[in-house]
């Protein structure tokens, strides 16, 4: 069900990536996983920390664990990689993500001034710590 992403599934990455806002790619350059049609989770690694970029679920699919699915997914394949930590950022408005995060055991680290535009809102760093 969980696949890796492939350059295939372009057209539906961009569509989320409109989404957050962000411009669309012509490749992907992240680790990304997908459930078609559902949702999808990227992020990136570098030695032993990762971030996590995206993870998004199609609203008919909301609260229905798939979030979590992905989420587990990243974590497995960052802890096969030797990832100790996991950081994201979140608009400090949004929380159904901010508690959906807390409830799967990242913590509020810090906060960033003014990090999101349209509209400019302070973002919330969280973090995980994998392994433990």
């Amino acid at each position: 069900m969980i696949r890796e992403a492939t350059n295939s599934d372009l057209d539906y990455i961009n569509e989320i990536l409109k989404y957050f806002k962000q411009p669309i790619i012509n490749k992907i350059n992240n680790k990304v996983y997908i459930i078609e049609g559902i949702g999808l989770i990227s992020y990136q690694y570098l030695y032993d920390v990762a971030e996590l970029y995206y993870l998004y679920v199609e609203e008919a699919y909301r609260h229905q664990k798939y979030g979590l699915k992905l989420l587990k997914k990243m974590e497995i394949d960052c802890l096969q990689k030797g990832i100790k930590k996991v950081f994201l950022e979140v608009r400090k408005s949004n929380q159904s993500a901010i508690d959906f995060y807390i409830n799967n055991g990242f913590k509020v680290i810090k906060s960033r001034d003014n990090y999101y535009h349209n509209p400019v809102e302070d973002a919330l760093i969280l973090e995980k710590k994998l392994g433990d």
